[in-house]
């Protein structure tokens, strides 16, 4: 949204983004900030706290199951980003 000003009208007028691509990767790039961004650093975390302090039953232990999360999100967040910046060239 922006403010339009009119000739002649003291009112603000809101004018909405016109390419549904600009939205879309306006409102993607802010859930990334406000969702994805903290939750690769807690993640992170996890992953350090879980190397410290390892576990001896199963097959897959916890540090293994974070870690293989962690890459996932960090591959599908280099792929996000790699989109908004092809869409960007255009």
């Amino acid at each position: 949204m922006r403010v339009v000003h009119v000739l002649g009208d003291r009112r603000d007028h809101f004018e909405s983004i016109k390419d549904v691509w600009e939205i879309f990767r306006i409102v993607s790039e802010e859930r990334k900030r406000r969702e994805i961004d903290p939750t690769l650093r807690v993640l992170a975390e996890c992953v350090v706290e879980a190397k410290a302090h390892p576990t001896a039953r199963g097959k897959r232990t916890r540090g293994e199951r974070l870690e293989t999360m962690l890459e996932f999100l960090t591959v599908m967040t280099g792929l996000f980003d790699e989109c908004c910046a092809c869409r960007s060239r255009r």
